[in-house]
């Protein structure tokens, strides 16, 4: 398929108002719309609306970001806001289905309640679950999922679980689902999904494969089956920091024994000059043999 350009590429843009004429300029038409990112009624009308321009649009995780934040997590023991999570995924569904996207992709949950603040620090996050905590919360994500698998069957489009990372690693029980290719193995093989499928970000294995102590690469091969888009970025284990791919990245040759060759691919390294992103596509493109110039 296709090779897209996270939001994130671009910078410190914070609103869809602010990304599509940068996206004009450089003349990348794929984009994924990213966590975070804001759009108000009438941009989120003019998404569906861009077909003169070519654009294609993935909708990921937090988008759009609402007015009064909220942490989105589908494993909640805070009922209120598992219902609201569920909800928000189900009009992001919805959303991508009107604009044409193949798929809404959405981080797996966690068992612990957060804080918006405490989203991305993995120092704030540094706490272990019992088994019999882990399991209740497992349950509530896989009825999340479920409700949500029965509105992507609806709409025709599919429903895709992000892998989380764990960057803290810890002997105990750890508070988030799909971390390793055993979790993402046991969740899969346990249930039976009829639109849902798994989107591995390459940079998260590595950082949770750092802190936990597996092979990346065995968790790539053990996911294979389930994964059904990318995320790509690079990291040196310790941290997501989100840089770019190299020629000499860690996960080229896994992923050309373990997955589809025509999944769609996302770009994920941030603050990206013009120049970077023409050659950070090319080389995903001559990595994994896509056609030529996919993203635009």
């Amino acid at each position: 398929m296709s090779v897209f350009v996270s939001s994130g590429a671009f910078g410190s843009v914070r609103t869809v108002d602010e990304l599509l004429p940068l996206c004009r300029e450089q003349g990348v038409k794929r984009v994924e719309l990213a966590s975070g990112l804001g759009a108000n009624a009438e941009s989120l009308a003019a998404l569906g609306a861009t077909d003169s321009d070519d654009f294609s649009f993935l909708l990921h995780n937090y988008f759009p970001a609402p007015d009064l934040p909220f942490v989105l997590n589908l494993a909640d023991r805070d009922e209120p806001n598992r219902l609201r999570s569920i909800e928000f995924c189900r009009s992001a569904l919805q959303l991508s289905a009107g604009i044409g996207a193949p798929f809404y992709s959405v981080h797996a949950g966690f068992v612990a309640t957060l804080r918006p603040e405490d989203l991305g620090k993995p120092e704030r996050q540094n706490f272990t679950v019992s088994e019999s905590d882990y399991s209740e919360g497992m349950e509530r994500f896989t009825e999340s999922v479920e409700e949500l698998d029965r509105t992507a069957s609806r709409l025709g489009i599919r429903l895709l679980l992000e892998n989380n990372v764990d960057g803290v690693g810890s002997p105990e029980r750890s508070h988030l689902l799909l971390v390793s290719g055993e979790d993402i193995t046991l969740f899969f093989a346990n249930n039976s999904f009829e639109s849902v499928g798994l989107l591995m970000d390459v940079a998260h294995l590595a950082v949770s494969a750092t802190h936990r102590g597996f092979s990346a690469t065995k968790a790539l091969e053990d996911s294979g089956p389930w994964v059904e888009a990318l995320h790509l970025s690079d990291n040196d284990g310790s941290r997501d920091t989100n840089e770019c791919c190299t020629d000499g990245s860690w996960f080229w040759e896994p992923l050309t024994q373990s997955i589809n060759p025509g999944i769609p691919a996302v770009l994920e390294a941030y603050r990206l000059s013009a120049t970077q992103i023409d050659e950070q596509v090319a080389l995903i493109e001559s990595r994994l043999s896509f056609t030529s110039a996919t993203y635009r």
